[in-house]
């Protein structure tokens, strides 16, 4: 039907109602109607367009409604994580909601605070993914510290940005400036042992850029490579730097044979699971005192002195 006669607009909260703004006649040559009137926040909005022709019939049409929205998405969180390996890629949950108009889209920018020109971006994704997935263009830096920058847009464009913490870049293993065998404090390196049953290590470690997060220990035959003490963790807390008595912790009785000589394992993790293994460079038991014989005393009365001698068995 042409609408030859004349248009009625009114608008409403419900689908045909016009508790808003009631019906208003305007020209048939007229495609569109403004008024002004205060809307209410999260309330939606319907038209309802009546049309009349000449001869007195009429046809009504609907919209389907829009949502008064004004306010700006609100932030849940955003997690980065503190430390990662990985250098082309970032995993990061970000969780925004806009109860009125929803997030329409995410755009994630990557800064360095290491080095402040370095930006990457944006990132785009859609509104309802929390798990964010960056591939980025360039390689991230070893040692360097970034944030994200993540940015919801609702469904009528208001946007909302939030900063991630941070995280560092760690792709190096830990490092050890020595691994010693024994625990003396004069940081010697014993070279001989009498106990069969225990070994001592001392270390120096450090990793700049994750900490290190757990050590474990191992003990092998030198010769042999034969397992003598599996890898395993010790009972509380370790530093980067002390030394540690290793007698099996009660579950394994190590039995360190007379003659042979045994190299000590320290095995560093950090916190981004890269793991390195030193190895001390072994020490010998010795769990017999020496023996002599054919110990022979001599006086000499020239000199008036004693002279001693004797035999070491080989």
């Amino acid at each position: 039907m042409f609408c030859d006669f004349y248009f009625k607009v009114g608008f409403g909260l419900q689908p045909g109602q016009t508790d808003v703004v009631n019906f208003t006649t305007i020209p048939n040559t007229q495609t569109s109607f403004t008024v002004n009137v205060p809307l209410k926040q999260g309330y939606r909005y319907f038209a309802s367009v009546k049309c009349t022709n000449n001869v007195g019939l009429k046809s009504v049409s609907v919209s389907d409604g829009v949502l008064y929205d004004e306010t700006e998405p609100r932030n849940i969180f955003v997690r980065d994580g503190d430390y990662q390996s990985k250098t082309l890629t970032i995993d990061v949950s970000a969780k925004f909601v806009d109860p009125e108009s929803g997030i329409g889209f995410l755009s994630v920018f990557v800064k360095s605070l290491t080095q402040l020109s370095e930006v990457q971006g944006p990132f785009y994704f859609a509104g309802n993914v929390t798990a964010l997935h960056v591939q980025l263009s360039r390689p991230l830096q070893n040692g360097a510290k970034y944030v994200l920058n993540v940015t919801a847009t609702n469904g009528v464009g208001q946007s909302l940005s939030a900063i991630s913490d941070g995280f560092s870049v760690d792709t190096t293993a830990p490092v050890c400036l020595y691994v010693r065998d024994g625990n003396s404090p004069l940081l010697k390196d014993l070279k001989y042992i009498s106990q069969t049953s225990q070994l001592s290590v001392s270390w120096n470690c450090y990793d700049n850029e994750s900490p290190i997060l757990r050590y474990r220990f191992t003990v092998k035959n030198k010769k042999s490579n034969e397992t003598a003490l599996p890898l395993h963790s010790l009972k509380g807390s370790l530093n980067s730097s002390g030394s540690a008595l290793l007698t099996g912790n009660g579950k394994w009785t190590p039995n360190y044979q007379a003659g042979n000589s045994y190299v000590v394992g320290i095995e560093l993790t950090n916190a981004v699971k890269l793991t390195v293994l030193y190895w001390t460079d072994g020490v010998t038991v010795d769990n017999t005192p020496p023996s002599f014989k054919d110990v022979k005393l001599a006086f000499d009365p020239v000199r008036d002195a004693l002279s001693a001698q004797w035999k070491v068995k080989t």
